[in-house]
């Protein structure tokens, strides 16, 4: 484990530590309530991705990527960190301003929810879709598949629909505009700034389709919504479960992490 996702993990289960599941009122309250609109966004999205697997887009998501190509970029890693940073900020955000009107356990569950139906989705396509990704296209599509690719030797090759990074990324600035949105607009507009950045990063990278990227994001901002209509619900099932205190606390010493466990029925 590097020292990145040790203070990931930290960020992740440290509101545990000092939240009591019995400190919040479980009703199910308007805010969370299920919307239809709130699925056009993300379906849209979903649908301009999709098209990128059938002509003529298919043959446009290719003649983007040419284009990009020709400038000589010099590749960008810094997506696989800045993924993780609008849904690490919701937590932070929290620890900044603890007078907030949603408790730490309320953006806990939140993230968990929503990480776990993003997963869900993406992975269950990624594994199902057979999608070359960009840097491989040429190769195998164009001269002869001269190294004998396939979804079978080369699985992480062939799973470029959706991606992964950028649902991650949207998620997390979907989580931001859920909660801060209305009070404080500026860190839900720089929570898309950087899924937005995580995007263009992986189609510079040659890492994904932009169409790809197109499908991620809706993938990552329709799992935090769900997961937000989920929250009354979930704390309703935690509170009947448990009746006192539940706590986590990390402890690391920079090379090894530790978590203390404790809860009361």
């Amino acid at each position: 484990m590097n020292l990145f996702q040790r203070i990931l993990l930290i960020l992740l289960i440290f509101p545990l530590s000092v939240t009591s599941v019995r400190g919040q009122n479980d009703t199910i309250n308007n805010a969370h309530a299920f919307k239809a609109q709130q699925l056009i966004v993300p379906g849209v999205l979903v649908a301009a991705g999709v098209s990128g697997l059938y002509e003529p887009v298919r043959t446009w998501k290719v003649n983007v990527r040419d284009n990009i190509r020709e400038l000589n970029g010099n590749p960008l890693t810094a997506d696989d960190y800045v993924q993780y940073m609008p849904a690490a900020g919701v937590l932070i955000t929290n620890l900044l301003m603890p007078d907030e009107k949603y408790a730490i356990l309320d953006r806990v569950l939140l993230l968990g929810s929503s990480y776990a139906l993003m997963a869900a989705m993406v992975n269950g396509i990624k594994y199902t879709v057979v999608s070359p990704r960009p840097g491989i296209y040429d190769e195998y599509a164009l001269y002869g598949n001269p190294r004998e690719l396939s979804p079978d030797t080369h699985p992480k090759s062939f799973n470029s629909f959706p991606s992964g990074h950028t649902a991650t990324a949207f998620m997390g600035a979907e989580l931001a505009r859920l909660e801060y949105g209305e009070d404080y607009p500026l860190i839900a507009v720089g929570a898309y700034a950087l899924a937005a950045g995580t995007g263009f990063m992986r189609v510079w990278n040659e890492r994904h389709w932009c169409t790809d990227v197109l499908a991620g994001a809706g993938l990552g901002i329709l799992s935090a919504r769900m997961a937000w209509w989920l929250l009354p619900y979930e704390k309703r099932i935690i509170n009947k479960v448990f009746k006192n205190d539940v706590a986590v606390v990390p402890k690391t010493n920079g090379y090894h992490t530790e978590l203390a466990f404790s809860v009361s029925f």
